[in-house]
């Protein structure tokens, strides 16, 4: 069964929450007491279903009716498995959404048909572009508010595609949606001058696009010593970024870039002869040398820098500073860095430069520049999602003060 990861947002109302509750009930993967809680709560409200309430999960949500957390929801659709990032749509939880989009290959982003294209569904749209996603789902919704009216909704259309195209998704999908009614959710509904596909027939469809096989292929996440039968054997677990490898396979290790061969590949306790991407296993090289956590194994040499420049989402509570200490966690490594500059944070709902805000404050987005204690190999985050990402540190608190990919901003920047 083929997976497939997106994120879903919305602006406040925009009818996400209702959304996610019609998709889940009307794909039938729900639980029988979940089914029985909708309609218990419905029936308080005078509502057959009350379908949000599944999906906010936490009691701030539930009291407040709106999303805070990142969840993630499971759908089964014909045969694939659908796993959606349930994302909040509230501007001071612009750093939820961007955590719970960095696992998914595309988005789902709602519009309110009565309120139209609002600034964070431009800012969501910009988040999804920043962090690669070249496939967007477009869903005009609450088209029962406005009679089901064509005309409006191709004027929505109409900006919903070009604002994709400023930002540069290769795969966009624009339809009208009614969720409270399930109207084009899985069936056809009222919607009857609709020629377009249904939005389960759209997720059904998706095809994940397919990445250049990145040039780390694993990271050393332990290096273990396993003695048997009076051998010693020095095996490495590893966190493959860009597998298969099998055994045989020639690659380049740490910074030196010196040439090792898979001797051994071990995985569910057994012996095998090549491993996939995204799983974990223990690997003996054809020769014992000096590797600890963090270093890389990769396919070809690769240039190591001291110096990044990654695009942040300022997640911490104080403003960052040019000047500060922090600790880069990049792959399985923690390095010492220091932020000698930042440009002005960046305006996502207007794709613009701010010209008021000169700080990188909690939720803000813009492009910082650090520099490093030890160097470390890094590519682009559409290339490759593991050694292009990293998250920053507080080095007294270890809280987290931003998360980081090296990408163009979107609609500023053609290249990282």
């Amino acid at each position: 069964m083929s997976i497939l990861r997106l994120a879903i947002a919305g602006s406040v109302d925009d009818g996400k929450s209702t959304l996610l509750g019609r998709l889940l009930h009307d794909t039938g993967s729900l639980r029988t007491d979940q089914v029985a809680k909708m309609t218990r709560i419905g029936a308080d409200k005078g509502m057959a279903l009350d379908l949000a309430s599944v999906a906010d999960g936490l009691k701030a949500e539930q009291e407040q009716g709106i999303t805070i957390d990142v969840a993630y929801r499971y759908l089964n659709l014909r045969g694939r498995r659908l796993i959606l990032a349930d994302t909040p749509g509230h501007e001071q939880y612009t750093r939820n959404m961007f955590t719970g989009a960095s696992t998914a290959w595309g988005s789902l982003l709602l519009v309110d048909a009565k309120r139209g294209l609002r600034e964070q569904t431009r800012r969501h749209a910009s988040i999804a572009a920043l962090l690669g996603h070249d496939t967007v789902v477009f869903c005009v919704n609450k088209m029962d508010a406005v009679d089901n009216d064509p005309a409006r909704y191709q004027a929505l259309a109409d900006e919903c595609q070009a604002l994709g195209e400023r930002l540069g998704f290769k795969h966009l999908h624009i339809l009208p949606i009614s969720a409270l009614t399930g109207d084009n959710v899985v069936t056809r509904g009222a919607l009857t001058w609709w020629e377009g596909d249904t939005l389960l027939d759209v997720l059904t469809a998706l095809e994940p696009a397919a990445r250049a096989q990145p040039a780390q292929v694993a990271s050393v996440q332990a290096v273990m010593i396993e003695q048997s039968e009076g051998q010693t054997r020095r095996l490495l677990a590893l966190r493959f970024a860009g597998g298969p490898i099998a055994v045989g396979d020639r690659l380049f290790a740490g910074v030196h870039a010196r040439p090792v061969t898979i001797k051994a590949i071990y995985s569910g306790g057994a012996s095998v002869t090549s491993v996939a991407s995204n799983r974990d296993a223990l690997v003996e090289l054809d020769e014992e040398i000096d590797l600890t956590r963090g270093d890389w194994l990769q396919r070809e040499p690769q240039t190591w820098t001291k110096t990044l420049s990654p695009v942040v989402c300022w997640l911490g509570e104080r403003p960052g500073r040019v000047g500060e200490k922090v600790v880069l966690r990049h792959g399985d490594r923690w390095v010492k860095a220091q932020i000698t500059d930042a440009s002005q944070p960046v305006d996502l709902a207007e794709l613009c430069y701010h010209s008021t805000q000169q700080s990188l404050e909690s939720n803000s987005i813009g492009r910082i520049h650090l520099r490093l204690a030890q160097p470390v190999p890094a590519a682009s985050f559409a290339d490759d999602p593991v050694s292009g990402a990293m998250v920053l540190v507080d080095p007294a608190t270890r809280q987290t003060l931003a998360a980081g990919v090296i990408a163009p901003i979107p609609g500023l920047e053609t290249t990282a």
